[in-house]
């Protein structure tokens, strides 16, 4: 972390999907500018890390599991960004998935996601007409719900 205020210095920032991939780099890049980080991950031993890195770098972060689709746990994440820092100045949704299955960096779950669904390159359209409803609304709720939320 620099030493040097940054154009983040002071500021609190939450971060939904910190604990890996692009809301773990913008968590690490907010603190390099002086933010103080909430990183808030389903996957709360990923949000752990990425707070304890950016702590053993001399930045300032906190972590909680959260799944962004719950009201509950989005309450809890703004709650501690006040108790913690006395408010919330910047709020970045990172998280997101692909399909019912998905989890952050498990490649193989992707892949066998992917290749099932390659017969429907020679019929344009009817991977989207035979979507299964309870995976078009989990990912529903956790691209969009989560992020109003």
């Amino acid at each position: 972390m620099t030493t040097a205020p940054g154009r983040l210095a002071g500021k609190v920032a939450v971060v939904t999907g910190g604990g890996n991939g692009i809301g773990a780099a913008t968590c690490r890049r907010f603190a390099e500018h002086g933010a103080r980080i909430v990183v808030a991950d389903v996957q709360a031993d990923r949000a752990a890390q990425t707070a304890a890195a950016i702590a053993d770098a001399g930045g300032e972060a906190v972590s909680i599991r959260v799944d962004v689709t719950s009201r509950d746990d989005n309450e809890a994440m703004a709650a501690l960004a006040v108790d913690t820092w006395g408010g919330i100045d910047v709020v970045l949704t990172a998280a997101g998935i692909s399909h019912g299955g998905y989890v952050s960096g498990d490649l193989e779950a992707d892949i066998k996601m992917l290749t099932g669904r390659i017969p429907y390159i020679e019929r344009p359209g009817w991977d989207f007409v035979e979507a299964d409803l309870d995976e078009w609304d989990l990912v529903h709720a956790v691209n969009l719900k989560g992020t109003l939320m």
